[in-house]
């Protein structure tokens, strides 16, 4: 704990750009060093400082309005009368945990108040700065170590009511999950581990991954329909193609790999079939002899890990946040971000979009998208295995990309109809298809102006104006002769693509 609060005390005093979080931060720090003493018979806390959270927001998902955060509650106790008595004893976790007769949901609520005070900061500024890191980074770490103290402080303690302490632990998870969601690929892993650590405490020690009435019954065996198309709807799909991307049934070498990007002049896209299936995410479950398999998904024989909808809701655990976009596509006015509980994007949006198109409702499209899932879900490293293809050394790079040796890995888990506008990459690409099957157009950089992209300055520099689907040709009269290569891959397949095709997905 004193680790923490000297880390949260050097980031107030020399990173926080806002003099009222400074004041914020310091205080609070005050605050939490008084309680201590005040538990240890020494005397009470005084009064804090009110918090005035800037109200402007930008591409960030807001946080849910809660009355019992007032955002003008000054952090300090204020006078609630004596604490309850307190016992304490070391916890198997290393933590050591302080029964009260009540909790202390005053604190966490100025926690919540901290948090909600340093992230408007973070949207602030990136809305003034045009999201520079140098400038909202900083804010990134305070906000992750409020976090973490956060945590602590409330695992450090036991309270009679079980039921209320669950519920609260699930908002302390939510608390880390946005750590590691607006700043987690930026930390440094001791810090990441420290998250995730505590991420394990909270779950493991109030089951947070049992499914809850909230989420309403578990949907035993539900498989994501079409993860392997019949041969004869392969074979239509394929003829269906105008202009095919070439297809390779056997996977290269790494050698030969390297040698057929090496050149961007003469780069193309290609798909390499079934150069994945060998992942874990693919095999076949064996058939389980009871309902439940070992990590609590029910199976049927023969389907595949990811297939099983429950067997990934078991997997991430079923109120972890992740961020959620809404709308049909990005370049929307109406297009926005949330958070959700990934429980709940199971049963609200992939499970109903495996209804007929007759039983399905119409509404917003709720899309996982470009997500580091790993990073943020470690434990679903076993699913997954970095191609050695992504090693491969082409000796370029694009402004505003990645250095050649950093391999950045994203996820995209969507409902049937996901469609992404076109665009392009700062990178050389391999998408790799887990389940299902998609459809993917590209064009060669070489044609971008007649892809109409938005201008430089703009918010969408990457992205092209036309709806490839509904393609307006009297204000785009270039795009429709545009030549272009498509694919569908389809479950175990990889598609390669080069830096600045242009391709929506």
């Amino acid at each position: 704990m004193d680790e923490i609060l000297d880390q949260l005390e050097y980031d107030a005093q020399n990173i926080a750009p806002k003099e009222y979080l400074q004041n914020a931060c310091l205080e609070f720090k005050q605050y939490l060093k008084q309680v201590t003493n005040a538990k240890a018979g020494k005397n009470k806390p005084a009064s804090g400082v009110a918090v005035e959270p800037r109200r402007q927001r930008l591409t960030l998902p807001a946080p849910k309005h809660d009355e019992s955060m007032d955002p003008s509650c000054a952090l300090s106790p204020g006078s609630s009368g004596p604490e309850p008595p307190i016992t304490t004893k070391p916890n198997a976790d290393g933590i050591v945990s302080k029964t009260t007769s009540s909790m202390p949901s005053e604190n966490l609520r100025k926690y919540d108040l901290l948090c909600e005070s340093i992230y408007q900061g973070i949207v602030a500024n990136m809305a003034n700065n045009a999201g520079e890191k140098g400038v909202v980074f900083p804010l990134l770490v305070l906000y992750t170590d409020v976090s973490i103290l956060k945590c602590i402080d409330f695992i450090s303690k036991q309270s009679a009511q079980q039921e209320d302490r669950r519920d609260q632990a699930v908002g302390v998870l939510h608390s880390l999950d946005k750590a590691l969601i607006i700043a987690g690929g930026g930390l440094e892993p001791q810090r990441r581990d420290h998250i995730h650590h505590l991420i394990n405490i909270l779950t493991n020690r109030y089951d947070l991954k049992q499914q809850d009435s909230r989420h309403g019954p578990i949907a035993k065996d539900v498989e994501i329909q079409g993860a392997v198309p019949s041969p004869a709807i392969k074979l239509e799909l394929r003829h269906s193609l105008k202009c095919p991307c070439p297809s390779y049934d056997t996977p290269p070498s790494l050698e030969k790999f390297q040698s057929m990007i090496k050149d961007l002049s003469k780069s193309t896209p290609f798909v390499i079939k079934n150069a994945i299936s060998f992942w874990p995410a693919l095999q076949p479950q064996q058939q389980q002899s009871n309902s439940n398999s070992a990590d609590g998904s029910s199976s049927t024989p023969g389907q595949r890990n990811w297939q099983n909808l429950e067997y990934l809701r078991k997997k991430v655990g079923p109120h972890r946040l992740v961020p959620i976009e809404i709308g049909s596509r990005y370049t929307d006015d109406t297009w926005r971000q949330e958070y959700m509980e990934f429980g709940d994007y199971i049963d609200k949006v992939l499970i109903p979009s495996l209804k007929s198109p007759s039983e399905k409702e119409a509404g917003d499209v709720y899309y996982l998208a470009q997500h580091n899932l790993l990073l943020q879900v470690p434990e679903l490293q076993d699913d997954f295995v970095v191609p050695d293809y992504a090693m491969a050394s082409t000796g370029r790079t694009r402004k505003g990309g990645q250095d050649e040796e950093d391999v950045v890995v994203h996820h995209w888990i969507g409902p049937k109809g996901t469609v992404t506008p076109l665009h392009f990459d700062n990178n050389d690409n391999l998408l790799a298809q887990v389940a299902g099957a998609k459809y993917v157009r590209l064009y060669d950089p070489k044609y971008s102006v007649n892809l109409y992209p938005y201008p430089p300055d703009s918010q969408l520099p990457n992205t092209s104006q036309v709806d490839i689907e509904y393609p307006d040709a009297q204000k785009y009269p270039l795009f429709n002769d545009t030549p272009y290569v498509e694919a569908i891959i389809e479950s175990g397949d990889l598609l390669y693509m080069p830096v600045s095709y242009l391709k929506p997905q």
